[in-house]
């Protein structure tokens, strides 16, 4: 059940609660913005590109740009979040070198994405992202509410990312899996050349990568390749350029994924423009 809503350009804010949650409705997906995951209430964890993260309620995950998420629904228990994403391109004003979005971009993938209340002292992201949803029907006032609220936080999420120290992506092989498809993502990627690598049969890797991403590895590939030619696409390259520079087959091969992954043709942003 949505809440609340709030979209403008670069920018959309959600409230949600699910009182008979279904798994199948939370499957692995990515985004071509960031995403502030604000955690309420349910019984559930959290998987970042095959990490996995223990929820409580105020717990907030944060996910940069074609970052693979899910979450694992534990029970049949009301499940309640917020969700902000965001471009970048929102805080080019006043951030320009976006020193604001370090949490988001100076780490590794699927590592240290979960902030829960105590790591941040000088302020309250469940109180921030409450404070974003104001019951009026001008827009103006809508979008004041969220990034003047949102400004504090990225400031507060900023302080605390430069305490920490940064985790060892290897601690999981699932999260060594990821690391390695996206190091090599637009290179000649199989399965079995993977399985090779970690010298491990095709059989283990798909059970051991389904298990931690609810995916399995070419639906993986194929979402991560197709987000990165959605990027390309809306900075201005030819769709036909996109597709080779992100290892596809074939153009017709790429535009049906496409359209079914987004709904319409890798033209539309041209259009748009």
């Amino acid at each position: 059940m949505l809440l609340y809503e709030s979209k403008f350009p670069g920018l959309y804010l959600s409230h949600s609660i699910d009182r008979h949650p279904e798994q199948l409705s939370f499957a692995m997906h990515l985004h071509s913005n960031m995403e502030m995951y604000f955690f309420v209430s349910g019984k559930a964890r959290y998987h970042v590109e095959g990490n996995e993260y223990e929820l409580s309620s105020g717990s907030l995950l944060l996910m940069r740009q074609n970052e693979s998420h899910f979450t694992n629904l534990l029970e049949d228990s009301p499940y309640e979040r917020y969700v902000l994403n965001f471009s970048p391109s929102i805080l080019d004003s006043i951030d320009p070198e976006h020193r604001l979005l370090a949490p988001f971009n100076d780490r590794a993938l699927g590592c240290d994405n979960l902030y829960k209340p105590s790591d941040l002292s000088g302020i309250s992201a469940l109180s921030c992202v409450k404070a974003m949803c104001i019951a009026s029907d001008d827009p103006y006032a809508k979008r004041l509410a969220i990034m003047s609220n949102l400004l504090p936080l990225l400031q507060e999420l900023c302080n605390s990312f430069a305490k920490r120290k940064q985790p060892d992506l290897q601690s999981s092989i699932a999260g060594q899996i990821t690391a390695y498809i996206n190091e090599h993502l637009f290179e000649r990627l199989t399965v079995e050349s993977i399985s090779n690598h970690f010298f491990m049969s095709v059989s283990q890797v798909e059970r051991i990568f389904k298990k931690a991403t609810h995916a399995s590895v070419w639906q993986y590939v194929t979402a991560k390749r197709l987000a990165a030619a959605r990027v390309k696409i809306e900075n201005g390259v030819p769709a036909y350029a996109a597709c080779e520079e992100c290892a596809f087959g074939d153009y017709s091969s790429f535009y049906r994924a496409y359209v079914k992954a987004y709904g319409e043709g890798p033209g539309s942003f041209k259009k748009i423009k």
